[in-house]
């Protein structure tokens, strides 16, 4: 006595959803891998995506006091965990480098935004974090994100 029956469903449980290659989506509710949609503001549209294996390009439209918001949000959560502090990185709330950004997004064929200012997410211990690259002139931001 005492011992439980395992009830079968029948399905196997769901495996994880692994971007990989370009993508489009017009909304973060239809970005389905998990190593990507927590990179994206909730209120991001017009997303293209470029995974790769460790790690990913975005390009997408979001206001700015949404994406500052997000920005705020995710230092809240991480900043007792982040191998550095929101305002320690080098280039932090200052203007990208046009070379710098045409180098980090070169496999994507995206021109560099005209007015875009350099942001960064809390870091993992191992290194891996965002940056990111917002023109608010234009409603856009890029980010590259590494897994390591």
């Amino acid at each position: 006595a005492g011992a439980k029956a395992l009830a079968r469903t029948g399905e196997a449980p769901a495996e994880p959803v692994v971007l990989t290659g370009p993508h489009r989506f017009q909304t973060v509710a239809e970005v389905a891998d998990q190593r990507i949609k927590p990179c994206l503001p909730p209120q991001a549209t017009d997303i293209s995506l470029l995974s790769e294996r460790g790690g990913h390009f975005a390009r997408y439209k979001v206001a700015e006091a949404d994406f500052m918001k997000f920005l705020d949000t995710l230092w809240e959560a991480g900043k007792d965990s982040s191998a550095h502090k929101r305002d320690m990185m080098a280039g932090e709330g200052e203007p990208a480098k046009r070379e710098d950004m045409a180098r980090s997004f070169q496999a994507t064929g995206w021109e560099p935004l005209e007015n875009a200012i350099v942001h960064y997410s809390p870091s993992k211990r191992s290194g891996a974090m965002t940056t990111y690259y917002y023109d608010r002139k234009a409603g856009i931001a890029y980010h590259a994100t590494g897994y390591w």
